[in-house]
């Protein structure tokens, strides 16, 4: 994931990780930059990778509702406009559903 960190840090810029660095120490050693421009911090490595999960996390919980959502809460709702469910039906299951799959609660 540094790798992706690092692209989103400096597109374009030329690079080289010689393997998957668990600190500071071990990134500056393991980084090969040729680009023009500094390469990132370790903070700035960290702080990006925070952001990446939480996208995926995000995305992950995203794909998740809308599958459930067209599985369990939008027949309710058909049911409900039919007047063979509810709409409290329909609504505690879109609650059970946000509470299934949350989004992340902070985003930097």
């Amino acid at each position: 994931m540094i790798g992706e960190a690092l692209c989103r840090l400096r597109p374009g810029a030329p690079w080289r990780l010689a393997d998957e660095p668990k600190d500071a120490s071990e990134y500056t050693t393991f980084l090969e930059w040729h680009g023009d421009t500094p390469a990132p911090t370790w903070d700035e490595i960290q702080t990006t990778l925070i952001i990446i999960t939480q996208e995926r996390i995000y995305t992950t919980a995203q794909r998740n509702r809308s599958a459930a959502y067209t599985a369990e809460a939008d027949p309710l709702f058909f049911k409900a406009q039919r007047g063979e469910a509810t709409m409290d039906n329909w609504a505690a299951k879109v609650e059970e559903i946000r509470t299934r799959y949350p989004y992340p609660q902070e985003v930097i």
